[in-house]
């Protein structure tokens, strides 16, 4: 069996134009996805504005076929639910089956992708059934606003119980469930119409996790790094809800192309990847190379001094700009105690001689980031500058007794006592 769907793309002028035809293909209805078929319209390639979706998409006429251990190439995966939404996506697949009395459908890659509500959909892509009249998918109902946090916390805690009510999936997919990542989260509008990505506390969490990353992000503010501007809100003592600006509308709110750096190194989740080997498929892509290497220099700086070690591929992005790529606003930075195990950690260097993850590693490298070792220790300097002063950020966003806390030993690690060496 096959399903297929047009794929289409916002221009940054605001229209619309098809990208191509997408094929899901199953041997039978419910059966998991054996490939996706992926062709680019004449459109596409004859336009001034058309581009290379993600490396293993390129600009080429005739099919292209994804039959392997990625069976949706990497910028339409982008573009649908992660662990998050598609855990929403199966709850209300199995709440629908029971109230229509019939047994719950197999859903595979494919269907998360058309099942992701169109208005809040991560980057430029979209999915048509009908030549573009309109997309997939439109559920009924706005979508929420910051007034209704409140909801979507309770909500949330009841669906990472398994035990959401209609009215919780009913909310929880109006707030869109393409934004990566296990979290959960939702989007919601500001009263001035824009998009913002609530990230939302769980009852797992073991400490005030979102604003610990509230710290996190104005560390890497201060460090000289761009960040989406956020707001932090208290809902307890020990649990807040980060509000961040999505960085993949413009300030019209329309629709900016997005690639995860997963897309870009062209790897499984299974296979790893180091910065050197980033840095050097970034500079193919982007359409200011010396920034952007210059840029994720300065992000693995703060990764390696906050601790950060959830730092994997799909945790770096780049937003389309001009004939090329730029490096995304960072995101998803968290300071983790070094109890913690390394197992999402991205290697400065994988192989060969002066492998590991460390400030020595780093500076040994700095060539490949376009640096020379004094330019490169002086950025060490400045961001260590920077991330030194977390005792004062944290207590300024409301976290009390932050040198007291499990997550204060994030920012002892031998990482940081190679910068405090340098800036001595």
């Amino acid at each position: 069996m096959s399903r297929e769907v047009e794929v289409w793309s916002d221009l940054p002028d605001g229209t619309s134009l098809r990208v191509g035809q997408a094929s899901f293909r199953t041997r039978r209805d419910g059966d998991p996805l054996m490939s996706t078929v992926f062709e680019y319209s004449r459109d596409w390639l004859d336009s001034p504005s058309g581009y290379a979706l993600c490396p293993e998409m390129p600009l080429l006429r005739g099919p292209m076929t994804f039959a392997t251990e990625r069976l949706v190439p990497g910028a339409l995966a982008d573009s649908g639910p992660d662990h998050w939404g598609r855990t929403l996506l199966f709850a209300a697949e199995r709440k629908a089956a029971v109230r229509e009395r019939r047994a719950a459908r197999s859903l595979h890659e494919g269907d998360f992708l058309l099942m992701a509500r169109d208005a809040t959909r991560l980057g430029a892509l979209r999915y048509s059934v009908d030549g573009g009249e309109t997309f997939e998918s439109a559920p009924n109902g706005d979508v929420p606003t910051l007034v209704d946090l409140p909801r979507l916390v309770e909500s949330t805690r009841r669906a990472v119980s398994d035990e959401p009510t209609d009215e919780d999936l009913e909310l929880l997919t109006r707030a869109g469930t393409s934004m990566g990542g296990a979290r959960p989260k939702a989007t919601v509008r500001s009263e001035d119409g824009a998009l913002h990505l609530a990230k939302l506390p769980s009852d797992e969490d073991r400490w005030d996790v979102m604003a610990w990353e509230a710290v996190a992000l104005e560390i890497a503010r201060r460090a000289g790094i761009p960040v989406p501007r956020s707001e932090l809100h208290r809902i307890s003592d020990d649990r807040s809800i980060l509000v961040l600006e999505r960085f993949d509308r413009d300030h019209l709110g329309r629709r900016v192309g997005y690639m995860s750096a997963h897309s870009l190194v062209e790897k499984t989740t299974t296979q790893e990847v180091d910065y050197v080997e980033l840095v050097d498929l970034l500079g193919d892509v982007s359409d200011d190379p010396s920034a952007d290497r210059a840029d994720l220099f300065r992000r693995v700086v703060v990764t390696l001094l906050v601790n950060n070690v959830d730092d994997h591929m799909k945790n770096h992005g780049l937003l389309r700009v001009g004939a090329g790529w730029r490096l995304s606003p960072v995101f998803d930075v968290n300071p983790f105690p070094p109890v913690y195990t390394a197992m999402q950690s991205t290697q400065v260097r994988r192989v060969g001689e002066g492998a590991g993850r460390s400030i020595e590693t780093l500076l040994a490298h700095a060539s490949a980031f376009g640096m020379e070792v004094p330019g490169a220790e002086r950025v060490v300097r400045e961001v260590a500058e920077a991330v030194v002063q977390w005792p004062d950020i944290a207590a300024e966003l409301g976290i009390e007794d932050p040198t007291e806390s499990t997550v204060s030993r994030a920012f002892t690690t031998p990482a940081a006592d190679e910068a405090r060496a340098l800036r001595s």
